[in-house]
């Protein structure tokens, strides 16, 4: 593993955007890498962004996917764009031999992910993908309460939680995109998929499901950079709910929809309900592993007494750097890679898109 591990960004913008709050903010604070190229839609872009993020002089700027990839000074390409872009972007690194970070979901549909995942197994490169929730201190702390017996064996588990995106008002342009289903990126694919993360993190596999979705807002508004709005129509789902059970024989009842909270509560509340004992956790965020306060309270059926737990969210060295809690968690996969172990790989990656293909077809039916 060479060190500093020499990263090609492809979608580090000069001005924002997720991978600036949520990959960037780690690479320039650890000795194991180093970003040497950058590649955005132009190479006056990528400049820009060289020079606004302060990275050396002699970091490249590119235009083109392949022209990155050709470049014998980047190890590991990462592909932080939106979902549409990921295969396009992705193929010419993995063809090169580099190594290769993948935001999730790894592509539009389970056809783009599988073919990713063949041709990065036909290579040399290692391939990592953005799912960390299992790496986060809160899924590993929860864990281990049920490990520990704490609450004795886990009998069942209801999460109710919100996306955000598809609720009421109009919804930013940059946003719009997910309206689409056919774009690959949604409450489904993306929120549903990443709170899942967490729970099978924590309380293993499941077995069997019974998937329900609906498109209750088919029509939406969506406010345009210029101030003005228009309407669109909405395909993808904005109610995911799902009825299962864990490989454990423990049930679960999972419902995630579209739009904010109630006013003033949490957007997430998970339940473990276990043979000794309850687990309560609520969250702001549309996630739980995105590095926001959590509140977990522990109740005892023997003595009726309910603790509130000090969990922890932030990675506890690094909370003197300035980083967003995002990039906490992104932090703990790119340390996952260099130290190869723990990361999911686009193996990984596909097993989760075979899981929505499923879903999708199960509850057309």
């Amino acid at each position: 593993m060479p060190s500093p591990i020499r990263v090609g960004f492809i979608g580090l913008s000069a001005t924002g955007g997720w991978a600036n709050a949520s990959h960037y903010p780690y690479l320039p604070q650890s000795p194991h890498y180093k970003i040497t190229a950058l590649c955005n839609s132009s190479v006056k872009s990528a400049q820009e962004s060289i020079k606004a993020h302060g990275l050396d002089p002699s970091a490249k700027a590119y235009d083109s996917a392949e022209s990155l990839a050709a470049d014998p000074d980047v190890d590991l390409v990462v592909v932080c764009v939106k979902v549409d872009q990921h295969y396009r972007l992705a193929k010419p690194a993995l063809l090169a031999g580099k190594d290769v970070f993948v935001e999730w979901p790894l592509g539009r549909n389970l056809q783009e992910a599988d073919e990713l995942c063949q041709l990065a197994k036909s290579k040399a490169g290692r391939h990592v993908v953005g799912l960390e929730e299992s790496l986060a201190p809160s899924t590993k702390y929860i864990k281990r309460i049920i490990d520990e017996g704490k609450i004795g064996k886990v009998l069942s588990s209801s999460l109710w939680g919100v996306g955000m995106h598809s609720g009421w008002g109009p919804m930013d342009a940059r946003a719009a995109n997910t309206a689409d289903v056919e774009f690959g990126g949604n409450l489904l694919t993306i929120g549903t998929m990443h709170t899942l993360e967490t729970i099978t993190s924590v309380l293993g596999e499941l077995k069997s499901y019974t998937p329900l979705l609906a498109n209750q807002r088919p029509r939406i508004t969506v406010k345009n950079d210029d101030g003005t709005t228009s309407t669109r129509d909405k395909t993808s789902h904005d109610q995911v709910m799902l009825q299962g059970t864990f490989e454990s024989g423990a049930v679960l009842s999972f419902h995630f929809r579209g739009g904010g909270p109630f006013k003033d509560t949490p957007g997430i509340i998970w339940r473990i309900y276990g043979e000794k004992g309850e687990l309560s956790i609520e969250g702001d965020g549309y996630a739980l592993s995105m590095g926001l306060p959590l509140t977990v309270k522990l109740h005892d059926f023997e003595s009726e007494k309910v603790q509130t737990l000090d969990v922890p969210v932030l990675v506890e060295e690094w909370k003197d750097r300035k980083m967003p809690p995002m990039a906490h968690m992104m932090g703990l996969v790119y340390k996952a890679f260099y130290e190869e172990k723990g990361y999911v790989d686009f193996e990984g990656a596909v097993t989760r898109h075979k899981m929505i293909v499923d879903i999708y077809a199960r509850a057309e039916k």
